[in-house]
């Protein structure tokens, strides 16, 4: 694996506030995560799309709405 899923999972990190201490604390959102994960491709993708000889292929596109997540 390369330093960008190191990136990614550290972004993936949620502030949490104990309801009985109020005390802050961080848990790993495997949902964001994930979220995180499809942007990065779909963001890949669509930088692609720009060598496809002029030909839009809208994978970024078609991967966020296969997976539900927004722009």
């Amino acid at each position: 694996m390369n330093e960008k899923f190191n990136e990614l999972s550290e972004l993936a990190q949620e502030k949490l506030i104990d309801p009985i201490t109020g005390e802050e604390y961080y848990s790993f959102s495997r949902m964001k995560f994930a979220d995180l994960i499809v942007k990065e491709c779909a963001d890949v993708a669509n930088e692609h799309n720009d060598q496809a000889e002029g030909v839009t292929l809208g994978v970024g596109r078609a991967l966020k709405e296969h997976f539900g997540v927004e722009e």
